[in-house]
């Protein structure tokens, strides 16, 4: 991955690692009003073993189910009232 000043960026790429073992990476840039998160997972199908195959794409479903909170028909809504696009 190329660090900050290789991507042209004039802040510094800062990363954090949660006790949880989730690893969290911080860049400020301030040249528009908005907030953007993304979360990637580093495993997918090419990580299933044989006999669990599906496992990778039922949880990616999981995701988009509401929670007990937050109904299914609601997240999309919440989702674009921020600006964020809904893919799901």
């Amino acid at each position: 991955m190329a660090n900050s000043s290789e991507a042209g960026w004039t802040a510094p790429l800062r990363t954090e690692l949660l006790e949880n073992g989730l690893k969290v990476l911080l860049l400020e840039e301030h040249t528009a009003p908005l907030v953007s998160v993304w979360c990637w997972y580093k495993v997918g199908s090419r990580d299933e073993l044989p006999g669990l195959t599906g496992v990778s794409h039922w949880v990616q479903h999981m995701n988009f189910k509401g929670t007990t909170n937050i109904p299914r028909d609601q997240v999309k809504g919440i989702i674009e009232q921020f600006g964020g696009p809904w893919n799901g």
